[in-house]
């Protein structure tokens, strides 16, 4: 198992930080946010950088990285609080893309994604999904050369940027079959938007679309029809591994920034950083973030390595759990110890906060990876079978 960046992932970190403290200061985000989000010029920054070809294939243009770089960049990214669509994206859209379609298919999507000419974004939550992988009410039905695909998708994130999205609508089956799902490649101005820019608590913004029968080319599938669910799977897991590394990235700037704060702020003539109590709870938040980033490296191992999936699946959910739990701490302590000044727009602290909420929700909050961490194990009962 590794356990410390190499050479090249230290330097693909060290490159981020330092762009990011430059070019994505806390200020410019919030008047990115305050207009989308999305800033088109530094999306051209992360192409320059190579970024956006991060995980992909050298055969596509991209550079071939593995899990452990996914987390190098995503913590520095957790730290600047960057509201870019690179999970979506590269991430996951990129896996779903890299692992299902075939290489011609792959090489038209991948190219210009890594370039910076095109935002891909997955479209699979549902409204009563309630995390669950495979549920899908979309339909698509074949008639000839086309396939007509209905449905609605909910709070997608960054649909406002889209250029295309991934949908993923069923063939066959009941609507939590793992069978008979399928994506297809939907351009965005085949798609309704509805609820456009909806703002969310972390900063980005989100809209439903709706797919009222919307005809598309069989040559839009991607991959074999209805046998889309290993590859949700693969992208699931691999945009919660980028996610936890944004997590830790915010949490680490979050015990920096408040130990800093404990130091200069006094009360009774006294800096705060004297108090025992409080040194106590930065000392909690600091290992809250320890064990969420080693939590993260165990689930990055997982999917670097050759391990069998129910492996993968527990040190997904084990990792994701933690982050959730580890996440609301920090944050809460962080406010609880800058007093008001925590929940403002002014200050950093409560947008960190923020964000390490939506991200304990988002591909599943702590209950729901609690639960397969229960059921990956299974029961004391079926163990001693």
């Amino acid at each position: 198992m590794q356990l410390s960046y190499t050479d090249e992932q230290m330097m693909l970190a060290d490159q981020a930080r330092r762009y990011l403290e430059t070019e994505y200061s806390f200020e410019q985000r919030r008047a990115r946010q305050a207009v989308g989000g999305h800033d088109p010029q530094v999306w051209r920054s992360f192409a320059g950088f190579g970024w956006l070809g991060l995980t992909f294939a050298e055969d596509y243009g991209g550079i071939g990285l593995g899990a452990v770089s996914i987390l190098a960049l995503a913590e520095e990214m957790g730290r600047a609080l960057v509201l870019e669509p690179f999970l979506e994206t590269v991430i996951e859209a990129g896996t779903l893309i890299e692992t299902g379609a075939t290489p011609e298919h792959a090489a038209a999507l991948i190219r210009p994604i890594i370039a910076g000419d095109s935002i891909v974004l997955p479209a699979h939550t549902e409204a009563d999904a309630r995390f669950h992988p495979h549920h899908v009410e979309a339909s698509a039905t074949e008639k000839g050369g086309s396939i007509r695909l209905s449905g609605h998708k909910n709070r997608i994130a960054h649909a406002q940027t889209a250029d295309s999205f991934i949908v993923s609508a069923r063939e066959t089956g009941g609507p939590r079959d793992a069978q008979g799902i399928s994506l297809f490649v939907v351009p965005s101005d085949r798609v309704t938007v509805v609820n456009p820019a909806t703002p969310l608590i972390d900063g980005t913004w989100a809209s439903d679309l709706i797919l009222d029968g919307v005809d598309i080319p069989v040559s839009s599938r991607i991959g074999a029809a209805g046998a889309a669910a290993p590859i949700l799977e693969t992208a699931r897991h691999r945009a919660i591994l980028g996610m936890l590394g944004m997590s830790v990235g915010s949490m680490a700037a979050l015990v920096e920034q408040t130990g800093q704060y404990l130091k200069t702020r006094e009360q009774f003539d006294q800096p705060l950083s004297a108090f025992q109590i409080l040194r106590h709870k930065l000392a909690d938040m600091a290992i809250c973030t320890e064990r969420a980033r080693s939590a993260a490296w165990l689930a990055a191992d997982a999917l670097a390595g050759e391990r069998d999936t129910q492996h993968t699946r527990r040190s997904i959910a084990v990792a994701k759990a933690e982050c959730a739990i580890s996440g609301r701490l920090v944050g809460q302590t962080a406010v609880q110890l800058h007093g008001g000044i925590g929940t403002s727009e002014e200050l950093e602290i409560g947008h960190y906060f923020r964000s390490l909420e939506s991200m304990g929700v988002r591909l599943g909050d702590r209950t729901h990876h609690l639960a397969e961490i229960a059921e990956a194990f299974g029961t004391r009962e079926e163990r001693q079978n």
